[in-house]
């Protein structure tokens, strides 16, 4: 029964990322803005659902929360700016298409030299993985290991990852005009 589960999870893995690159083509062949932040939604919320595969429920809700939300309200308030469609014709550049080239094949190289997902003997998680679990409850009294990892161990970091959400936000009201803020 668990080789079936297991089949079945990998199953729908591979359709999430065949429908994720599906779906990275659709943004980038769309000719109008507002489809292409239609397709960039999905596509963050299809990486949601990627995050809850990998068993990975608050990054998760990150990524559907900013991905997919206020990352569209930025690119709506944006459109009011610049207008709704692509000006200008493509041309195809060799250069970048082979500097594109480069950068993939120097990731798949890279891919293929990593640990497997998940292995508990990676490098990664060598040393950190066992402190954590033996000691987290112990050092932070908190019983859910994610929220004690999070909110004591990296405290700092989630407080930072805030401070980039906040400077954006602020980035954005600073960039739009203050005279679309008024017919609003």
């Amino acid at each position: 029964m668990d080789a079936s589960i297991d089949y079945a999870s990998q199953l729908a893995d591979v359709i999430l990322w065949g429908i994720l690159i599906g779906v990275a083509v659709a943004v980038v062949f769309s000719r109008s803005l507002i489809k292409s932040l239609v397709f960039l939604a999905i596509f963050s919320l299809i990486t949601a659902g990627l995050f809850l595969s990998m068993e990975a429920p608050d990054v998760a809700i990150t990524e559907a929360a900013i991905g997919s939300a206020i990352s569209t309200l930025f690119f709506l308030a944006a459109f009011r700016i610049t207008g709704r469609e692509e000006t200008g014709k493509r041309k195809f550049r060799f250069l970048s298409f082979l500097l594109l080239c480069s950068i993939l094949l120097l990731l798949i190289s890279s891919v293929v030299e990593m640990p497997l997902y998940g292995a508990a003997d990676s490098p990664a998680s060598s040393y950190v993985a066992k402190h954590y679990t033996e000691n987290s409850y112990s050092e932070t009294g908190v019983s859910n290991m994610v929220t004690s990892v999070l909110a004591s161990y990296r405290g700092y970091d989630t407080l930072g990852e805030v401070y980039v959400i906040l400077v954006a936000g602020i980035g954005v009201l600073l960039i739009l005009p203050l005279t679309s803020w008024r017919e609003a």
